[in-house]
């Protein structure tokens, strides 16, 4: 905790009271880099009874390339590193996901994802706050409470990340797992042997899987609705494959260093039909400076840059990822 304050200048450390076990073990060191501790919990915010606005000036300054957070990666290319995520980046993932999910100020979304992680933070709270819509929000994943409060809560639509689909599904039978109003099911790494059975066993209609990265340059979606297209992570589709072919590319990888594999003048080999690969985003001087950064870090910002691809001085950013280019 200390190391990732001190990379960033944190000057305050705002935490809920209930994970004050946690942070007190630490209270030395992070007092020591100059960080004041601010608990909080219901009382705390019943005494915040300024109402005052905060003035324009406040925001003057404030640019769409300025630093609005930092998200840190899960760490599997070495150390967790802190992206930066700028002003125009949260409002432009806020709008888009709002318009892709087609949000409205009835619509509530649960999650039990930690709001530091990039798929509670960029997928359900900044669309729903773009939106007007309600967050659901659970204090922790678990199989006794997911289904009671997603019906308390009347959400429309869920979230989940990872293997929490699987838990659920290897789970005992809970009286309110068809007792709710979920109509879909968003968010990423949906296996193949759990998509349909989880669809049928909780009775929700869309399954909406998608692949990102906090340090990626590009997404792609799958609203499944039935048979056709399940168990995919993404829907590209002739016309856009036709249109961004050169801009977003499936190479060959070498699985164990996700290295990627060069032909014999050097270059990266596509992949054909039904083989594995590695996605690479094409750079350019205009993308560039679109491109997510590691704050403080520019030795591992320029260590995701692929050089000479396809052609002597071209330049790519890579997501490490196995997926295939399908017919």
């Amino acid at each position: 905790m200390a190391n990732q304050a001190q990379l960033c200048g944190t000057k305050h450390l705002i935490t809920d009271v209930d994970v004050k076990h946690n942070v007190e073990p630490c209270r030395k060191e992070i007092e020591d880099l100059g960080i004041r501790i601010q608990y909080y919990d219901p009382s705390f915010i019943a005494s915040l009874a300024d109402n005052t606005p905060i003035p324009e000036t406040r925001r003057e300054t404030i640019s769409v390339e300025s630093v609005r957070g930092l998200i840190y990666t899960s760490g599997t290319t070495g150390l967790p590193k802190a992206v930066s995520m700028s002003t125009g980046r949260e409002l432009l993932v806020g709008y888009t996901t709002a318009k892709y999910l087609e949000l409205k100020p009835g619509d509530t979304m649960y999650t039990c994802m930690p709001l530091y992680h990039g798929a509670a933070h960029g997928l359900c709270t900044t669309p729903c706050i773009h939106a007007g819509a309600t967050i659901a929000l659970g204090r922790k994943f678990s199989h006794r409470t997911f289904w009671p409060e997603v019906a308390a809560s009347k959400a429309n639509i869920i979230q989940y990340v990872g293997e929490l689909c699987r838990y659920l599904l290897n789970g005992p039978t809970n009286t309110y797992e068809r007792k709710h109003k979920v109509q879909m099911a968003w968010g990423n790494g949906m296996r193949p042997d759990v998509w349909e059975p989880f669809r049928q066993r909780f009775g929700i209609p869309i399954i909406n899987e998608l692949y990102a990265a906090t340090d990626g340059l590009g997404a792609t979606f799958n609203k499944n609705a039935g048979p056709f297209t399940a168990h995919t992570i993404g829907l590209r589709g002739l016309l856009w494959n036709w249109r961004f072919k050169d801009q977003e590319v499936r190479v060959k990888m070498d699985v164990d260093t996700e290295d990627i594999m060069r032909d014999e003048n050097g270059f990266a080999i596509r992949c054909g039909v039904n083989e594995p690969g590695q996605v690479l985003h094409r750079l350019t001087p205009e993308t560039l400076p679109s491109v997510p950064g590691y704050y403080n870090n520019d030795a591992a910002t320029e260590n995701r840059r692929i050089y000479d691809v396809f052609e002597k001085g071209d330049m790519s950013v890579s997501i490490a990822v196995a997926c295939y280019a399908l017919d």
